[in-house]
């Protein structure tokens, strides 16, 4: 298994999506909810 990585958030509050207002900060959060589940399918993978 790899080792964990540290990732550094800048501009949380940027708006990326403004018709949805979902912010950098919302997209990260959303990533890391779906992290433990995501990442196993993506093993192997190019």
């Amino acid at each position: 298994m790899a080792e964990a990585k540290t990732v550094n958030l800048t501009s949380p509050d940027r708006v990326l999506y403004p018709d949805d207002a979902i912010t950098k900060g919302d997209l990260f959060a959303y990533y890391q909810a779906v992290a433990t589940t995501l990442v196993p399918h993506l093993r192997d993978r190019p």
